[in-house]
C-alpha cells in the first residue's frame, strides 16, 4: 500500500497469493478467484495444468471449465482438431472469458520454437491480456513448452502429482510466477529432479521453490462432472485426434513427404473414425488448393 492507496501487484495480487501460502492448500474455487483477479487487472492469465498421463489433468481441466463457465463450457474447450488460427480467431471474437486448450503442446511445443506460426500465435496472445481472456491448457511437462510462452506469458502451473485409488480425487502442486519478472525460468523449475519414485523427496524439492504456493485439493470428478459429460469428452477427444492426424497427412502430401497411395490408405483408415462427410470435405479443400497452386504457377510462367 502506497500513501494509503491499494496497489494491484503488491496488495491485491500478492495478498491473495500469500493467503493461499498461509493455508498451504487451496481448492478449484480459490484458483478461479485468482484467475478472475488477474483478468480484472488485465494481467497475463495463462494457466498450465501439468502431469503425466493417467494423473487426471484433463479431467481437472474439464472441472475448471465447468466451474468457471457453467453448462456451456464445451464451446470454449479446444482439442486437437483445432489449429493455431482457430485459437487466434477465438481471441479476436471474444472478451472477458476463458479458453481451454486440451493439448497445449500441439501449439506451443519447444520443438517448434521460433517457427513463424508459433511466433505469430504467441504475439497474438497479447490480445488475451487486453481483452481479459484467460487461457488454461494441459501439457505433460511445462518445461517442454516454448520459452517465448513459458517465460513471457505463463502465470500459474498446476502440477498434478497423483490421484487416489478410491476415485475421491487427487492433489497437485501450485506454482505462481512473480508477475513483475519476465525472464529465464521464472518458476525456477528447470532443475527439478522429478524422475524419482520417491514422492516425498519430490514434494520437498517443489516446496523449496520460491514459486511454490501450496497444494490444490482435487475433488472427485463426479462432484462436478456427470458421466455423460465425461463420455462426451472421451468421444470428442478420439475424434479430435483423428482430425489432427488428417491435418498432418494433408500437410505431408502437400510437402511431398508422403506418396498418394500411402495417403489414400491412411485416409481410408480415418474414415472409420471421422466418417465420410468430414473426410470428403477436407479432400475437396485439398483439391481446390492444388488447383489454385497450379493456376498461380501458370500465371508466373
Amino acid at each position: 500500500m502506497i500513501n494509503g492507496r491499494k496497489t494491484v501487484f503488491e496488495d491485491v495480487y500478492t495478498e491473495f497469493v500469500e493467503s493461499i501460502k498461509e493455508q498451504g492448500q487451496c481448492e478449484i474455487k480459490d484458483i478461479s478467484r485468482l484467475i478472475s483477479t488477474m483478468q480484472e487487472y488485465e494481467m497475463d492469465t495463462h494457466i498450465v495444468i501439468a502431469g503425466q498421463n493417467g494423473t487426471g489433468k484433463s479431467m481437472l481441466e474439464l472441472m475448471f471449465a465447468k466451474y468457471i463457465l457453467g453448462k456451456n463450457y464445451l464451446n470454449n474447450f479446444y482439442m486437437a482438431d483445432k489449429t493455431s488460427d482457430d485459437i487466434i480467431q477465438f481471441l479476436l471474437s471474444n472478451e472477458s472469458t476463458t479458453l481451454f486448450v486440451d493439448e497445449l503442446n500441439l501449439y506451443l511445443s519447444y520443438k517448434q520454437h521460433a517457427s513463424g506460426e508459433q511466433n505469430h500465435l504467441v504475439n497474438m496472445l497479447e490480445l488475451a491480456r487486453s481483452k481479459r481472456i484467460a487461457m488454461i491448457g494441459c501439457v505433460r511437462d511445462p518445461r517442454k513448452i516454448t520459452l517465448n510462452y513459458r517465460d513471457g506469458k505463463m502465470s500459474v502451473i498446476i502440477w498434478v502429482l497423483d490421484r487416489f485409488t478410491d476415485n475421491t480425487g487427487g492433489y497437485a502442486a501450485v506454482f505462481v510466477a512473480n508477475p513483475l519478472v519476465e525472464g529465464d525460468d521464472r518458476f525456477c523449475i528447470n532443475f527439478l529432479q522429478i524422475n524419482s519414485f520417491n514422492f516425498e523427496q519430490m514434494r520437498k524439492q517443489m516446496e523449496l521453490l520460491p514459486s511454490f504456493v501450496g497444494y490444490l485439493k482435487i475433488p472427485a470428478v463426479s462432484k462436478i462432472l456427470t458421466k455423460e459429460e465425461i463420455d462426451h469428452y472421451k468421444k470428442y477427444k478420439n475424434t479430435a485426434m483423428a482430425h489432427a492426424h488428417l491435418n498432418v497427412l494433408i500437410k505431408k502430401l502437400k510437402g511431398k513427404k508422403i506418396d498418394e497411395d500411402d495417403f489414400n490408405k491412411q485416409i481410408n483408415y480415418l474414415r472409420k473414425s471421422l466418417g465420410n462427410e468430414i473426410i470428403d470435405e477436407q479432400l475437396k479443400l485439398l483439391e481446390k488448393s492444388k488447383q489454385q497452386t497450379l493456376f498461380y504457377s501458370y500465371e508466373d510462367d
